[in-house]
């Protein structure tokens, strides 16, 4: 297993002048990328038979073995020791990995892989000629090494003999002290900022199951769909959204990011997402902007934050750390409350608008949720549209809720009312919202009658885009 690319990838920004070494280059896709970015590089491998057949002029290859290779010191730009060392006994392990922390040139960086204890080879009879680290142990051993970016947890694997399989995996970035540029810290990995694809996506369904297997196969009968992004992470759903994702395109939306509590999403968790996303090759994803669980409780619920500084941070910082492992943009979504969370600071826009400027993701503006947000705590709804950073919201979701005493309830139950379709074409004059889904959980009606609803706001939809 080799470390995703889209977490290598920033490194072409933040790399000093120089050459490239790759021990346990496999394939050698990590050299060729550096090659195509016009650096020099060298590739070692036991095997390089995958990599002789396909390298330009740039890069060269060396048949070796990491316990004999003597790199040059304080020489390379960059070096990348990523699925080898874990296939060393520890002494020779530690042996490796010091010759080639000594090859990284002051400013350089270092980029290592290690299977971590909760490996399930750390229980298999070969494990005691192998090596198993976490993070920190790794760290503890690089004492002039910087972190820049790390990932300690499981990923899913799925090859030829195993089939799908999971490993353990600790992932470090380590740009090594004492040379230009200056010494980064995790917060200064650079993560890509959102931006609107060009594409107007269309009007379509959050799949439900009474009626989801009818809608696949009715391909053209919506333009898009949206999938709960939580359910289908792991076996045997695992593929499921690359098999949406065949017949439409497929918007996954998650409930357990849980970006508002004070403890980011866990790396093994946030890895699974990333490789369900990136299977379907979703153009983003999203979550809502509350908490859904502490640890140790789930709350079964999406809970409004407190509208204050400090929770501004707290979703930045976890919004960060989704976008670094999670390589489409995220979206957070506005949720329907009931009332203020005492002790807070500021307005629902002013909280909003520094949320999404401060974590640098877009918005995902529920129009039903604004619309009894607003009429249930008394505040103008279009007056809230025109102070968002329209630029940034991208989709819109739609329902019908239901009253309850003074209050409108959001139930998902009900077809979507006068005003909130009033209220959405308001936003599409104003945004540029590339994507539009209509949700209904609560007394699903056969699946015709929602397509009848889809083809107002369809209708809607293309009266402002071509």
């Amino acid at each position: 297993m080799t470390v995703p690319w889209h977490w290598l990838a920033p490194a072409f920004e933040l790399a000093p002048p120089g050459p490239v070494l790759e021990v346990g280059a496999g394939q050698g896709d990590v050299a060729l990328a550096w090659a195509r970015h016009g650096r020099p590089v060298l590739a070692v491998d036991l095997d390089v038979s995958r990599i002789t057949a396909r390298r330009p002029a740039r890069l060269h290859v060396r048949q070796a073995d990491v316990r004999a290779l003597r790199p040059r010191e304080r020489f390379y730009a960059v070096v990348h020791a990523h699925n080898v060392l874990q296939f060393l006994p520890p002494a020779e392990s530690d042996e490796a990995l010091r010759r080639l922390a000594a090859a990284v040139k002051p400013g350089g960086l270092l980029f290592v892989s290690a299977f971590t204890p909760g490996d399930p080879m750390a229980l298999s009879p070969a494990a005691g000629v192998m090596s198993f680290r976490t993070c920190d142990q790794l760290l503890a051993a690089l004492g002039d090494f910087a972190p820049l970016f790390r990932f300690e947890g499981e990923m899913l694997d799925d090859h030829l003999p195993e089939g799908l399989h999971s490993h353990g995996q600790a992932h470090l970035v380590l740009r090594k002290r004492g040379g230009p540029p200056r010494e980064r810290s995790l917060d200064d990995w650079p993560v890509p900022g959102p931006r609107a694809p060009e594409r107007n996506f269309g009007v379509g369904l959050s799949v439900r199951q009474e009626f989801r297997e009818e809608l696949f196969e009715s391909p053209g009968a919506v333009d898009v769909v949206e999938l709960m992004t939580d359910s289908y992470l792991y076996p045997p759903n695992h593929r499921e959204l690359e098999r949406w994702a065949s017949r439409f395109p497929v918007f996954p939306h998650a409930v357990t990011l849980s970006v508002g509590t004070p403890l980011p999403p866990g790396d093994s968790f946030l890895a699974s997402v990333a490789r369900a996303v990136q299977q379907a090759q979703v153009p983003w994803h999203s979550d809502h902007l509350c908490f859904a669980h502490v640890p140790e409780v789930d709350t079964a619920a999406l809970v409004p934050l407190a509208f204050t500084d400090e929770m501004v941070e707290v979703v930045a910082r976890n919004a960060r750390r989704i976008r670094e492992l999670v390589p489409v943009p995220l979206l957070l979504e506005n949720i329907a409350y009931y009332f203020r969370v005492p002790g807070g600071t500021m307005t629902e826009i002013e909280f909003i608008r520094k949320v999404v400027e401060r974590a640098d993701v877009g918005l995902l503006l529920d129009v039903t949720n604004l619309a009894l947000n607003a009429r249930n705590n008394g505040y103008d709804a279009q007056a809230f549209v025109d102070a968002l950073p329209l630029e940034r919201v991208w989709q819109l979701h739609i329902a019908g809720g239901r009253p309850y005493r003074d209050v409108i309830l959001d139930t998902h139950s009900d077809p979507v009312p006068a005003d909130v379709l009033k209220l959405m074409e308001y936003v599409l004059q104003r945004a540029p919202v590339r994507a539009v889904i209509l949700e209904r959980d609560v007394d699903i009606p056969p699946l015709p009658a929602l397509l009848a609803e889809i083809e107002t706001a369809r209708a809607l939809f293309r009266r402002y885009r071509r």
